[in-house]
């Protein structure tokens, strides 16, 4: 058994069949629930699992023997030419807000038709990973990946488990199995539990959605110039390093560099300020277990080249790259749009063509006079011009103040291309406060986005390798 397993559980005295992915391996291990979100640890014995701790209906120290594993077998689904997969066959499909579910196939061509194990319901994926049921929440969605699974055993022998990659037959489901507005395809996070479950839904803290956060989060905050001023005829903001330093769970923070080619824009000496000092207030940990990123929002009227130039060259003068510090960063935004009154930003009259190319070039050069990859920051742009293109970058920095992440406008990447989720936008966050942060005491609300790792549990060796630290010679 790994993570990404699934496993189907019958509990006692309970005839359904209930469905969990597997979450992380412990000397217990933990699973998700997939119809309700819950989260179970169970201790896993020769010839039995045990609840070892819930908030579900199932109390600890409940014991089961009927246990199906479905391992996955790191082979992806392909449709195209040479099928790998036919009817029957097992499938795990991830949707655009990373939950997870099983499910068998039913047709190949000309779409994949695929039925969930646990309620019934059918959905068809299309060429373009686009999923189709009327009326499902999950109608119209993007499918990140679409894993093949083994055939179901038995957890504790190597036999084939009875009915094993077969949905319950639809007469034969349970009220609370039938499919409703919360079916299978509800994102299940902990304050939206599903509808008449018999498995209450888990305050499940290190989960979002089926994406762990885990019980060590890493979370950066990101400024301009314009945050935390004191007073509105400030101009520019203080912020208090030495607070930020200390805060749980915080590990560094990404400033804004520049904007534009040389001589557009004038931030009066508040990054060469600021840059220097989050190093030194970092002190042993800078390097370790606090980071530094700097950024450049692009004008996409003017050279892309010229501007990754000024960056680097704004950067080079506040002391350049350290050992410490976050691969660079490009933010690809169409920024204000007037309708608030305020002035409008050139980017919005930018066409798809032009974002491409001066981003693209933008990238390039960067890449070229640092010898380290490009991290792109955005989505709106990309979901609003229709771009598939990854403009030279390498990774992906998203923002989207959603309860899960949404990745609709970065179709051209992958689960596994992002790496940092900025979730919280000046102290507003559509997450549940108890999971992640929306403000650090007595350093204000400003930006705060989480390091994600795909599917899988996030730690300290992922994000050195994902963000480049140590790429740069000290």
């Amino acid at each position: 058994m790994q993570i990404g397993d699934f496993i189907g559980v019958k509990f006692p005295n309970d005839n359904k069949v209930y469905f969990a992915e597997v979450k992380e391996i412990l000397p217990e291990f933990k699973c998700r629930f997939v119809h309700s979100g819950s989260v179970y640890t169970f201790k896993k014995y020769p010839d039995s699992l045990e609840v070892a701790e819930t908030t579900g209906a199932f109390k600890p120290g409940t014991r089961t023997n009927d246990v199906t594993l479905y391992e996955n077998t790191g082979e992806k689904v392909r449709t195209m030419l040479v099928p790998n997969v036919s009817s029957g066959s097992n499938v795990g499909v991830t949707f655009d807000d990373f939950s997870s579910y099983l499910g068998t196939v039913e047709k190949t061509s000309p779409t994949l038709d695929i039925r969930f194990l646990h309620s019934g319901n059918s959905y068809s994926i299309d060429m373009d990973n686009i999923a189709h049921r009327a009326g499902g929440i999950y109608d119209g969605r993007k499918v990140l990946e679409k894993n093949i699974y083994a055939s179901g055993k038995s957890l504790f022998s190597s036999d084939v488990a009875h009915g094993a990659g077969k949905p319950i037959p639809e007469g034969e489901q349970t009220a609370d199995e039938q499919p409703s507005e919360q079916s299978e395809e509800q994102p299940t996070d902990s304050d939206q539990p599903a509808q008449q479950s018999d498995d209450k839904p888990a305050d499940h803290s290190d989960e979002q959605g089926s994406q762990s956060v885990s019980n060590t989060q890493f979370l950066f905050v990101d400024l301009y110039p314009g945050d935390l001023k004191k007073k509105s005829t400030d101009l520019m903001g203080e912020p208090a390093w030495d607070v930020l330093v200390n805060a749980p769970h915080f590990y560094g923070a990404i400033l804004k560099a520049a904007q534009g080619s040389k001589g557009w824009s004038n931030d009066h000496g508040w990054f060469n300020k600021n840059w220097p000092l989050l190093k030194t207030v970092g002190g042993d940990r800078y390097g370790a277990t606090w980071f530094r990123g700097a950024y450049l929002f692009l004008n996409f009227w003017q050279s892309g080249k010229d501007q990754a130039d000024n960056y680097l060259d704004i950067i080079d003068a506040a002391g350049g790259w350290d050992a410490g510090d976050i691969i660079p960063i490009i933010d690809v935004e169409l920024g204000n749009d007037g309708s608030n009154g305020r002035p409008r930003n050139r980017n919005n009259d930018a066409s798809a063509k032009e974002i491409i190319d001066c981003t693209t070039a933008c990238a390039d050069q960067i890449r070229s006079k640092t010898g380290r990859q490009v991290m792109l920051y955005g989505r709106g742009a990309m979901r609003e011009r229709s771009i598939k293109s990854r403009m030279g970058c390498d990774i992906v920095w998203n923002p989207s103040y959603t309860p899960t992440i949404v990745l609709h406008g970065l179709e051209a990447w992958n689960l596994d291309d992002i790496a940092l989720w900025q979730y919280c936008g000046d102290g507003k966050a559509a997450i549940d406060e108890k999971k992640l942060p929306r403000s650090i005491d007595n350093f204000g609300t400003v930006d705060i986005s989480v390091y994600i790792d795909g599917g899988r549990k996030p730690d300290l060796a992922s994000l050195l390798k994902r963000l480049g630290i140590g790429t740069v010679s000290a």
